[in-house]
């Protein structure tokens, strides 16, 4: 009896987004219109464009037809990725001087996204605009630094011995583009002749992206390294995310509108509003206590920002841990994908702030969560089917 009146309740809800000449919902199947979303972004400047998992091909592709919609038609000249500071430079540094390559953005992130197929396309969108900048937020160093930073860092400053041995270190234990455990446990000691290094660089353009490379593998080392990061379930989640959000906000100051390309996880506005699933009550945590990029952003952007996400009623995604694609269909309970699907059979936009009641989505990962969406997302694109991202052989 309650799925059923959860049911009706979240269909008429749904209707009460339905397509009108002032609230269109439909988007034609190769994104290649999408006026349909001037409304919700001409007064924007930023816009998170957020992902379920991070194998979804067919997601990729669509947030890739939005980013040059939003860039050509809408004056969007950045795109901040899970990149850091040095290894965007460095890619930016390669397209100044015509010297770029696909490879060299798959060797700027993670792997999961840069050795895709769909991803491709951003790459090269990217290779022929060099007016839209490439950004990180990220604190995790990749193959880009592992190979060139310490040589610039050289020609930049007198490195002693024992500073260059210690980089040199740090960069080998945790510098890659795959999802690899990696570790290094920073001492008190090494911490401070890191930053004394920090200290000797000019300030150059160049110097300050060295700067934010030193400062990227110093906020990784203390994943490991700082006792009060090991105290509770979510420190180290809030902790990557407080620095992400500091990135953002730098680049915010400095480009007229960026698009940023991130899991839907770290775009949650309010994570109090999601039911806690028994998996997490078992330990005793709850979403309460996460502290999100998305809850930062919004509380300082505001009406400025917006906030999409992407789900699916049924398809596959790529699980990077495990390798392989995972099938789902979302039609084990009533929820907003199942009740979208046959009502459109269509890749739809759900105004998600105009329905403020609890339902489940899977919103997150395709597992089907209790929360009152609209709290966390402006709203999400639902498409009837899905596909996995594909490998670059």
């Amino acid at each position: 009896m309650v799925k059923r009146i959860f049911a009706l309740l979240i269909y008429v809800q749904i209707l009460a987004c339905s397509p009108t000449e002032k609230n269109p919902m439909i988007i034609q199947e190769n994104f290649e219109n999408l006026s349909i979303l001037d409304q919700w972004v001409h007064d924007k400047e930023i816009i998170f464009l957020g992902e379920p998992t991070h194998g979804d091909g067919t997601i990729f592709t669509a947030r890739i037809k939005i980013i040059k919609y939003l860039v050509e038609m809408h004056g969007f000249d950045a795109v901040i990725f899970e990149s850091n500071g040095y290894d965007a430079y460095h890619i930016n540094e390669l397209r100044r001087r015509g010297e770029i390559d696909k490879k060299h953005f798959g060797q700027s992130t993670f792997s999961i996204w840069g050795h895709t197929l769909e991803l491709q396309e951003l790459w090269q969108f990217l290779m022929d605009n060099n007016n839209v900048k490439f950004l990180g937020m990220d604190h995790y160093p990749h193959t880009v630094m592992k190979e060139h930073f310490l040589n610039e860092l050289k020609n930049a400053v007198n490195l002693t011995k024992a500073e260059e041995q210690l980089l040199q270190s740090m960069i080998d234990s945790i510098a890659t583009t795959e999802l690899l455990p990696r570790r290094y446990y920073l001492s008190p000691h090494e911490s401070a002749k890191l930053d004394l290094l920090k200290n000797k660089l000019k300030h150059t353009k160049k110097s300050i992206y060295l700067k934010e490379g030193i400062d990227n593998l110093m906020q990784y080392a203390a994943f490991e390294s700082l006792p009060h990061l090991h105290e509770g379930f979510w420190t180290k989640f809030n902790y990557r995310d407080s620095l992400m959000f500091e990135s953002i906000k730098s680049h915010a100051n400095n480009n007229k509108k960026v698009v940023v390309w991130l899991a839907s996880a770290h775009a949650l506005e309010s994570p109090s509003n999601i039911v806690d699933p028994d998996d997490l009550k078992e330990i005793g945590q709850t979403y309460a206590d996460m502290v999100t990029l998305g809850n930062l952003a919004k509380s300082h952007f505001g009406d400025k920002m917006l906030n999409l996400a992407f789900s699916a009623y049924e398809g596959g995604f790529y699980d990077f841990v495990d390798k392989k694609e995972i099938n789902f269909k979302l039609d084990s309970i009533p929820n907003l994908e199942m009740n979208v699907y046959e009502k459109n059979q269509a890749i739809t936009i759900v105004d998600l702030r105009k329905i403020d009641s609890v339902y489940f989505s899977g919103i997150l990962g395709f597992e089907l969560i209790q929360a009152n969406w609209g709290k966390n997302f402006d709203g999400v694109i639902v498409f009837p089917q899905v596909k996995a991202s594909r490998r670059v052989q």
